[in-house]
Formats: C-alpha cells, sequence, structure tokens
C-alpha cells in the first residue's frame, strides 16, 4: 500500500514505463507540447489472399508492402523517420472474416488505419472504423462507398468507369451490351451497372448473373449469346475473369469485352486471352511509378496495374495524414489520423502520393482523369483516347439519371 504522494508519483512513471515498454500506450506528448511518432507506424491490410479474388487481393498487397519498403527506404514518415509496417490478413473478400480481421488489426497489431477491397468488405468495416476510431480506405469502385464516415475510396467509381467505356464503344457503333454479373458483387452495384447501360443504349440491355463460386458460366454466356449484343460487358473480378474469358474462346464468341478498369487485365494473363483481344475500358489516369512497376514485373504480376498504384498510394495517405497529426503536435491515433484524412478531403488538399500529387473529394472519392484503353494484340495497354473530366461528369450524370 502506497504511504505517500511522493510513492503515488513514482508509481505511476514505474506503471507508465512498463505500459509504453508492453506496446499498450502508443504515443507519448513530448515536453515542447509536441506529439512523439512511435518507432513503427503499423497499417493493417485485409485482402483476399485465398479464393476467386487471390489474384486481385496479391496486386494490392504487393502495391501496400513496395510502398512501405519504399517509404522506409526514403526518409520514413515525420520528424524521426518512423518505419511502416504492413499487418495482413485474408477475408477471402467477405465481410464476415473482414470485420474480424479489422478488429484484430486495430486492437491486437495496433493498426492505425486500414487498407481493404472489394464491395461487402468496406461497407461492413466503415462501421468497425466508427466504433474503433481508424480510417478504413477502401480500393474498389463501389459507388455505395462515398459520404459514409471513416470510409475513403482510395479507386475510381465504376460509374465513371463503365460511363465511358460504354458510351466510347456507342460512338463507335456499339448498339448493345450483354452485362455478366458475378454474384458477389452487391445487389446495390448489380442494379447500377444495368441503369447505366439501360440509360445509355436508351433500352433495357440482356443480362445473366453467376454465382461467384461456379467453375464455369458456359450457361450464362449461351443466354446471352442468343440475345446476340453487340459486346459483352462482366461486372467481374480476380480468376472469376479468367473464367469468363476461358468459355467465352470455347463458345468461339465474337464479342468483344467493354468493361471496367479493374476487369481489364487483372489478374495479367487475361490480357492474352483470345476473348480479351480488344478488350477496352474506362480507366482513370494513374500511370504507375518505375519503382512500383519494377516491383510488380520482379513479382511475375507483370506491369503494375492502376490497383497496384491505387494501393500503393493508400499507404501514402495514411504517411501524409501521420504527419499532418504529428505537425498538429497530437498523438499518433487511428481516430486523430482518420480526423486528418476527412480533413484533407472536405478542403481537397493535395497529397504527395507514389510518384504524383493527389487529393480526394469532399465525399471521400478520389479525383481522377479517364482515358479509354484498349488491349493491343501483344497483350499491351493503349490510350485510345482521353476523356475530359467535365464530358466523364456529364456522361455519369446521364447515366445514372
Amino acid at each position: 500500500m502506497l504511504g505517500s504522494k511522493a510513492g503515488l508519483k513514482v508509481a505511476v512513471r514505474v506503471a507508465s514505463a512498463a505500459l509504453l515498454a508492453s506496446g499498450v500506450i502508443g504515443t507519448v506528448a513530448a515536453s515542447s507540447g509536441a506529439a512523439s511518432l512511435p518507432s513503427t507506424i503499423v497499417i493493417g491490410s485485409t485482402m483476399p489472399l485465398t479464393g476467386s479474388g487471390a489474384p486481385f487481393g496479391d496486386t494490392m498487397l504487393l502495391g501496400e508492402q513496395t510502398a512501405a519498403q519504399y517509404i522506409n527506404s526514403h526518409g520514413g514518415v515525420g520528424t524521426n523517420h518512423a518505419k511502416i509496417k504492413i499487418v495482413s490478413l485474408d477475408d477471402q473478400a467477405l465481410a464476415a472474416p473482414a470485420v474480424v480481421d479489422t478488429k484484430q488489426l486495430i486492437k491486437v497489431n495496433h493498426a492505425i488505419g486500414i487498407i481493404t477491397t472489394y464491395n461487402d468488405p468496406p461497407l461492413a468495416q466503415y462501421k468497425i472504423g466508427e466504433q474503433l476510431g481508424a480510417p478504413i480506405i477502401a480500393i474498389t469502385n463501389d459507388p455505395a462507398i462515398p459520404n459514409k464516415p471513416h470510409l475513403y475510396l482510395m479507386g475510381s467509381l465504376f460509374t465513371n468507369e463503365e460511363a465511358v467505356a460504354l458510351n466510347y464503344a456507342k460512338q463507335h457503333g456499339v448498339k448493345s451490351a450483354g452485362l455478366l454479373f458475378a454474384n458477389n458483387y452487391t445487389s446495390f452495384d448489380i442494379s447500377v451497372w444495368q441503369k447505366i447501360a439501360d440509360n445509355i443504349f436508351g433500352k433495357k440491355q440482356p443480362s445473366q448473373t453467376f454465382d461467384a463460386s461456379s467453375t464455369n458460366v458456359t450457361t450464362q454466356l449461351q443466354a446471352l449469346q442468343a440475345a446476340n449484343p453487340d459486346v459483352i460487358t462482366p461486372l467481374a473480378s480476380g480468376t472469376l475473369i479468367i473464367t469468363v474469358a476461358q468459355d467465352m474462346a470455347q463458345l468461339q464468341m465474337k464479342q468483344k469485352i467493354v468493361t471496367d478498369a479493374g476487369s481489364l487485365n487483372t489478374p495479367p494473363q487475361v490480357t492474352t486471352m483470345p476473348a480479351w483481344k480488344g478488350a477496352i475500358a474506362g480507366v482513370p489516369v494513374m500511370n504507375p511509378t518505375n519503382w512500383l512497376n519494377a516491383a510488380s514485373v520482379k513479382a511475375k504480376q507483370g506491369p503494375a496495374s492502376i490497383y497496384t498504384e491505387f494501393a500503393a498510394n493508400s499507404v501514402y495517405l495514411i504517411k501524409a495524414a501521420v504527419q499532418a497529426v504529428e505537425k498538429a503536435g497530437k498523438p499518433v491515433t487511428g481516430a486523430n489520423v482518420n480526423a486528418a484524412i476527412a480533413t484533407f478531403s472536405a478542403k481537397s488538399t493535395p497529397f504527395a502520393a507514389a510518384g504524383m500529387t493527389l487529393n480526394m473529394l469532399p465525399n471521400h472519392t478520389l479525383s481522377n482523369k479517364y482515358t479509354v484503353t484498349g488491349l493491343t494484340p501483344s497483350g499491351g495497354l493503349k490510350v485510345l483516347a482521353t476523356i475530359p473530366a467535365a464530358t466523364v461528369a456529364k456522361w455519369v450524370a446521364a447515366a445514372m439519371k
């Protein structure tokens, strides 16, 4: 039992030191009033590392890890050159494991922010972010993402990508599209995709939905083939894209692919498959930096995709927020990092990213320009047209009316 105030002060100092050593206290206030950074900044990542989404998850995890390595080897974060550590867990692109992973990463691993992807996971994770104070950064194109607290889109909305691709196709003689939906997208996403195509072509477009656990989509493709659309427009990703490409080739379908950015070259081997010859997509202007491209090639993933770049930029966004928190003299917690990112968005404040400068809009989405990008016979990507931002906005508004 403590017998004096002096003894109490000593005990508090000892207890505080013990907590700091154990990692329970992550940051402390310096005597100057400015908050000192921890030596390591932990960023959590929930990605599909198994299952049909694994190629997509692998691509983005590479972007996160490469960005962390590059930042760590080029001065780290803040005034004490803190190192970034990526802790990644497999969520299989499912909401339930993503929520469990998020809680573990924040509570156990002390992550100050979570990078995630796909559709259902971030829409469940942002509620955990609200409860525990951490920002959730989603590398996805889901139009349900904007304006959610603690949830930020480090990607491009598929409303933009689809509107750009289908309007360009329409200008070049396409009159109809056969829509193919994987059911691991939300019903909201599927309805929006359908609405955009219907409005662009002025009538209901034929569509089919397949089970994301399927090993073939032959039945659905045959149904679309019977409707005789000019092009096929899939809403799918990962190994499901390979399944679609293989089955289209087996059925000897002649329709070209008109799609979103993620389905154009992820996984990379789809670019050399016959069914994807001449495929086009609306693609945000975001050229991967040289060091990221080199890492992707070394990992045998081919040239870095925009999704590799989005993942790298997610790490840079958290870096910028941490430095803003330190500059404000506040402790580096998930809540303070989230507040900094929210301020970036509200003010559209530019921040340094992987080889470029970016800014987020007040609705928590990223500001992007777009191109129409097509596949060359060799499997490379070629810009076919650059669409001004004002035109993109006009096309999206008309397609979403």
